[in-house]
């Protein structure tokens, strides 16, 4: 009769065996005294150790761990992250497109606009009109035609 591994009595005992394993670990345990002897010490140990308590913290420990932090935020070297530095938080970047994206789009909505010469385009309107009283055109200067 070949009795199980360690591992496999561990794992039957943590409940991780599959299905078929579980089943022959039941047949073998039922006729090998031996076996189910060990599985009951296991048992009882792991739930032992399940209800310990944790011990408290050794100061000189936490003592230590604090200053060696300290030592390494100190000799962190000192770098410049200019996203970081001028967004802070992934939020001002979506503002920044925001405004971008807004901005391109608004202008691209905009009429086309042209500076001109406001005296040659008065010049150009009166040139086209008719002087509705008199039936004349009037010019460029002003004269009627």
């Amino acid at each position: 009769m070949e009795h199980p591994q360690e591992k496999e009595l561990h794992a039957y005992v943590d409940k991780t065996l599959d299905p078929q394993g579980e089943k022959a670990m039941d047949a073998h345990l039922a006729h090998c005294p031996c076996c189910r002897r060990e599985v009951d010490e296991l048992g009882l140990l792991f739930h032992e150790l399940k209800h310990l308590s944790a011990p408290p913290p050794d100061r000189g420990m936490v003592t230590r761990i604090l200053l060696s932090r300290e030592r390494e935020d100190q000799n962190r070297p000192l770098t410049l992250d200019l996203f970081r530095l001028l967004f802070g938080r992934m939020g001002w970047a979506a503002v920044a497109v925001g405004l971008v994206v807004g901005g391109i789009l608004g202008y691209s909505a905009l009429p086309d606009w042209k500076p001109y010469d406001t005296d040659k385009t008065a010049s150009y309107t009166l040139a086209a009109q008719e002087d509705p009283y008199l039936g004349y055109l009037i010019s460029d200067n002003g004269d009627l035609l």
